[in-house]
């Protein structure tokens, strides 16, 4: 696992919610993809909680200050959960492209 610092940490956390909150219907899987990350960074899925109040501008200034690397390393993340998934459908590569084109366009 890469390093990330707990203000990266929390930036992809941030980014994600703010991605699932924006959509009108949230689903399972997006759920599945926001707790699987909070895993793989070592923080119990209670964590996305304390999410509730985070602003997209929050979170968009925030991701602005990870490395290419980690970005790389997020998007490989979020490629592998997709493609771990039997059943993705365009809806769940919908979900994330639009975290790709987030983070592409706050970096």
């Amino acid at each position: 696992m890469m390093n990330f610092t707990e203000v990266e940490k929390v930036s992809i956390l941030k980014a994600m919610d703010a991605l699932i909150k924006a959509d009108n219907e949230i689903d399972d899987k997006e759920v599945q993809y926001l707790e699987t990350i909070v895993d793989e960074f070592g923080w119990n899925p209670g964590f996305l909680d304390k999410l509730e109040n985070f602003k997209m501008s929050d979170a968009e200034k925030a991701v602005k200050g990870l490395s290419t690397e980690k970005i790389t390393y997020f998007k490989t993340l979020l490629r592998d959960l997709a493609e771990s998934d039997d059943e993705i459908n365009s809806m769940e590569e919908d979900f994330i492209n639009k975290v790709n084109q987030f983070i592409a366009d706050n970096s």
